[in-house]
């Protein structure tokens, strides 16, 4: 097996490899490493595995040196990453993993880390990387829209009977415009209200144009006025959300559930098997996806060092609830608004999340 790393990927080629994989994320995509150099200072390094010049697998990788970490990563700002393959019975780790350990030694990083590593059964990557269980994502098997509704947990429909009540309503709407009038200014806000440095208006306008279709934004408003936004991505047979942002003043109303229901509705009617809700990092969280009905399964961070044999602690991930984080929001949260608005993609990038 050999591999080559280059710069830049082709849409087409590489694409035809990570579609072809149940499992795959949009993060994977072309479009996405095409948003990455447009937006972050990231070295980008795209591996191809060939075997008998057939293309067998591939691993986009970015090298993060920061103010904060000094690591190798699939992939930076994205819930998912690692190798993608159909064929993992023709990839030979001990190569990959040699290879890898080169471009550690060669920007000299401290790691390599993959985050989620789905593309692959975790009994693969256990052979030569070491496994941090971290936390969960929740996952909902689409079926029949009714048999839906059904199945949803009781304060989920009451939810939803409750919007509609408030006579709340939701439209579908992903371009330029809708990006930048109506959610962007909601994604501000509910960032900075919940102590999050906001990703620049650019990340998104460049995500709806690599991306185009694959993008969509489902908008819930009562007259002259939004209440709520559900952003996501569809690959393959799966809806992945990446961002749920609302007025929280409306809370009451619950157009973030109705939000949900309508995505999932027309998940159904486009014939996608999969509603993919995230990691669920913390106990509310977990409560709000198992309501739907989504199923929880692991999600874990894998790791490889310079020398194979050399033990040491794994890295611990950047936590929300972690000691670390916590400082850094409350130096964050006591910043004035325009501060806030004006350095947040700045941190993005050095907190590389």
């Amino acid at each position: 097996m050999n591999i080559y790393a280059y710069d830049n990927v082709n849409t087409q080629d590489w694409n035809s490899i990570v579609l072809s994989h149940p499992e795959s994320r949009f993060y994977q995509m072309a479009e996405y490493q095409h948003v990455l150099k447009q937006n972050f200072q990231l070295k980008g390094i795209n591996l191809v595995f060939k075997d008998n010049d057939a293309i067998v697998g591939l691993l986009p990788v970015y090298v993060a040196k920061t103010l904060i970490f000094n690591k190798i990563e699939s992939i930076p700002f994205a819930e998912y990453g690692g190798i993608v393959s159909s064929e993992p019975e023709r990839l030979d780790f001990e190569v990959i993993s040699a290879f890898l350990r080169e471009l550690i030694r060669k920007y000299k990083v401290k790691y390599l880390q993959i985050n989620a590593g789905l593309g692959l059964p975790r009994e693969l990557m256990k052979r030569e990387f070491s496994i941090q269980p971290f936390l969960q994502y929740a996952e909902l098997d689409l079926i029949d829209e009714d048999q839906l509704w059904n199945k949803f947990d009781y304060q989920v429909r009451k939810a939803v009977n409750k919007a509609k009540r408030n006579h709340l309503t939701c439209f579908e709407e992903s371009g330029l415009a809708a990006i930048k009038e109506h959610f962007y200014p909601l994604y501000l806000r509910s960032t900075i209200r919940l102590g999050s440095p906001p990703l620049s208006l650019k990340y998104f306008l460049d995500c709806k144009t690599n991306f185009k279709e694959r993008m969509k934004i489902f908008f819930v408003q009562q007259p002259r006025q939004i209440l709520a936004a559900l952003l996501g991505f569809v690959t393959n047979e799966r809806v992945y959300i990446q961002y749920i942002v609302s007025d929280e003043r409306q809370h009451p109303k619950r157009a973030a559930d109705l939000a949900h229901w309508e995505f999932i509705k027309w998940a159904v009617k486009n014939k996608f098997k999969f509603f993919d809700f995230g990691p669920a990092r913390y106990e509310g969280q977990i409560r709000y996806k198992t309501k739907w009905g989504a199923r929880l399964k692991d999600y874990n961070f894998f790791y490889l060092f310079d020398k194979a044999e050399e033990k040491r602690d794994l890295p611990r991930p950047l936590d929300p609830s972690s000691t670390r984080f916590t400082l850094l929001k409350k130096i964050w949260g006591i910043q004035p608004g325009f501060v806030k608005k004006a350095s947040g993609h700045w941190l993005r990038r050095n907190l590389v999340k």
